[in-house]
């Protein structure tokens, strides 16, 4: 792992107190713990840190503490893949259960989260439906129903859900077009919002101001429309430090889960850096030698069928458009004694810091020369044209063909066969996908930029990808790491590999970015150099001194 600087935690009192109470012998809901009612209608078992995301919010509501301070306002700071969407799900049930809520406006910022949100809420059908297909409470079955407004009359049973982004609710608070709720239908039946991707209502720079606060007066419109109305926001990231932000959400934040406690509760992938000095073509070929040996590993090793996605980044579309040219050309062309002359080279150039992953798929593939001619006519079935996602639209051009939407939201389907996305600046948010073991930053390109801003939003793509992939293993599933970090095993099955140039000040931002959202990583090298503390005793011990050391 990479040696990361110790931040300092800001006090946040709401949690602090949470924390406190939760810890106490004299709280009076210390036996509460996650409703059956819950456990029983949603597809997926919460963890340990959902059960306590669920139980502060309820002492929050109930507690003799919070009597008399309506907390309505509350932000869970919970890292990416570590399921906010699940734990949305289930406290829609406690609201309508405990609360008597039926109406849920749920805001997002783009369009991309808002259709995956709907699938995971309200779609029976998706494969990513969160709930079970019958939900039921006390013995009365209960509908979810998708709705463009809330009824003036409810009907019992019904759970009302709209879904919408904040652009458009605020442009129909602020214009009050025909057929669109304004402040006084939010005043009608009390209203639970549920904020996803909450850093993006608050303004960090002067530009998103204006944009912002609209939003953000139009939440609070909603809000404030009645005393009885809750705000329950969601983000992975959010930027503390800045000191506006802080004093706004200080006393909001309820529950934290940190991405490096994710990462070391064994939740997620590990994360691993290559570094290489190759061109991209390079790049390209030994990302995809790597992606076909993780497959043929899984496969001979434990008889079991993954399909690794790999992801080509860059800044541009243009760049990202001729780069996908290239790969299929490179496909194309590709023989088996041009694989052997490519594997003759790298052996020639290695060197001990190189990517130890990379050189267990390279020997995987001299060992097995005899079948090199079979191996590439398989590569060339796997990484067809047909089988890429050039995902470089925008939302306003909706260039994606039809169906692509949903097949890169769909990517660990049995029946989905793209193996490579190209993308620029999409993805970087609402994107689940399990499978994604590779991510290669394209710089070939002269305007390349490896900027703070730009290492950014790479670190926080790679969060988005280090979310574990269930495989099978000796016909079970599990949804923690099973093997010891840094084997072989894990290595290349449980590990997400970002490759990179092997640029001093890019890889500085690169890693200050990383450590900026706590997300662990480290180079993936052979012989990588291990930071051991040693007590002061030892120190003048013979062996010390004049002791040595064999590795082999």
């Amino acid at each position: 792992m990479s040696k990361r600087k110790k931040r300092k935690q800001l006090p946040l009192p709401l949690y602090d107190e949470l924390t406190n109470l939760d810890q106490s012998l004299f709280n009076e809901e210390g036996m509460w713990s996650t409703p059956d009612y819950i456990a029983e209608n949603m597809v997926h078992t919460f963890r340990y840190y959902q059960r306590a995301a669920l139980r502060f919010f309820h002492y929050s509501q109930v507690s003799q503490a919070f009597r008399y301070r309506n907390i309505n306002h509350v932000l869970f700071h919970m890292a990416t893949g570590s399921g906010k969407t699940d734990l949305m799900a289930g406290l829609i049930l406690y609201l309508y259960k405990e609360n008597g809520y039926q109406n849920f406006l749920f805001l997002v910022n783009t369009n991309g989260v808002l259709n995956k949100t709907i699938d995971n809420l309200t779609n029976k059908a998706s494969e990513k439906y969160l709930y079970k297909p019958q939900i039921e409470i006390d013995g009365e079955r209960i509908e979810i129903r998708q709705v463009q407004s809330f009824p003036k009359n409810q009907s019992k049973n019904t759970i009302y859900l709209k879904l919408a982004t904040v652009q458009s609710v605020a442009t129909d608070i602020y214009t009050q077009k025909e057929n669109a709720m304004g402040e006084e239908d939010y005043a009608k039946h009390k209203v639970v919002i549920l904020g996803d991707e909450a850093h993006h209502y608050s303004a960090t720079t002067k530009s998103e101001k204006e944009t912002e606060q609209s939003w953000e007066s139009a939440i609070s419109t909603i809000l404030n429309a009645r005393e009885d109305n809750l705000l329950l926001e969601f983000t992975a990231t959010i930027d503390l430090d800045n000191k506006n932000i802080y004093e706004k959400y200080k006393d909001k934040v309820i529950y934290r889960y940190a991405l490096d406690r994710f990462i070391q509760d064994k939740y997620s992938k590990n994360v691993k850096r290559i570094q290489s000095s190759n061109a991209d073509i390079e790049n390209m070929l030994n990302v995809v030698l790597l992606s076909e040996y993780r497959r043929r590993y899984a496969l001979d090793q434990y008889g079991t069928y993954i399909k690794p996605v790999v992801m080509f980044k860059s800044q541009r579309i243009d760049a990202s458009n001729e780069a996908n040219e290239k790969f299929n050309e490179m496909i194309e062309t590709l023989t088996a004694d041009s694989l052997r002359e490519f594997l003759a080279r790298q052996e020639q150039i290695t060197m001990e810091q190189d990517s130890e992953t990379l050189a267990f798929a390279h020997q995987y593939y001299r060992e097995h020369d005899d079948q090199l001619t079979e191996i590439v006519r398989e590569m060339k079935r796997e990484f067809a044209p047909t089988r890429i996602i050039n995902a470089n639209d925008t939302e306003r051009t909706g260039l994606l063909e039809k169906g692509q939407y949903d097949a890169l939201n769909s990517l660990e389907s049995p029946t989905n066969l793209y193996r490579v996305i190209f993308a620029v600046a999409k993805l970087t948010e609402g994107w689940d996908v399990l499978n994604l073991y590779d991510i290669v930053r394209l710089s070939d390109d002269p305007k390349v930029k490896g900027t703070k801003a730009t290492t950014m939003s790479e670190a926080q793509l790679i969060g988005r990808g280090a979310r574990y992939y269930p495989f099978l293993l000796n016909g079970e599933r599990s949804y923690k790491r099973r093997f010891e970090d840094d084997s072989k095993d894990s290595l290349i099955l449980e590990t997400i590999h970002y490759h990179t140039i092997n640029e001093p000040q890019y890889l500085k931002n690169l890693v200050e970015s990383l450590n900026e959202m706590n997300l662990p990583t480290g180079t993936d090298e052979k012989n990588p150099l291990l930071n051991v503390k040693v007590k002061r005793s030892f120190k003048q011990t013979d062996v010390w001194k004049y002791g040595k050391i064999y590795y082999k």
